[in-house]
C-alpha cells in the first residue's frame, strides 16, 4: 500500500486546525462585585459577574463569554452611617471558579 506522505501531513494540519478552532480554551477571570446591594434585615445580597483581569481587545465578529453571573449574600453594616442602617453590604467573591474565553458570534 502506498501513501503519499504530503496528503497525509496535510490532512493531519487540516484535522488539527478544525480541532483547536472547534476547542475554546478558556482563561481564569476575576469576580467583581457590582456596587449596588439589596438589603434584607441584617442581610444583604450582592451580584458577582467574572470577567477578564485586563481590557481584551477582539474583533467585531467574536464576544466575550463568560461563567454566568452569581449572587451572593453577605452581613450588612452601617459602616460610617448611622448604626441602624445599611450601607456596606460585606460579602466575599463567589468560590466558584471564573472562567472567560473569547468565542465567534
Amino acid at each position: 500500500m502506498f501513501i503519499n506522505i504530503n496528503a497525509a501531513m496535510l490532512a493531519a494540519v487540516v484535522l488539527a486546525t478544525a480541532f483547536s478552532e472547534a476547542t475554546v480554551s478558556a482563561e481564569p477571570g476575576t469576580w467583581l462585585a457590582n456596587s449596588q446591594f439589596a438589603q434584607v434585615n441584617v442581610a444583604c445580597s450582592r451580584r458577582y459577574t467574572c470577567g477578564p483581569t485586563k481590557d481584551i481587545l477582539h474583533s467585531a465578529d467574536t464576544k466575550i463569554v463568560s461563567t454566568a453571573p452569581k449572587l451572593v449574600w453577605g452581613v450588612c453594616s452601617a459602616g460610617t452611617g448611622p448604626f441602624d442602617t445599611c450601607n456596606v453590604c460585606n460579602t466575599n467573591p463567589p468560590t466558584d471558579k471564573c472562567e472567560w474565553s473569547v468565542q465567534k458570534k
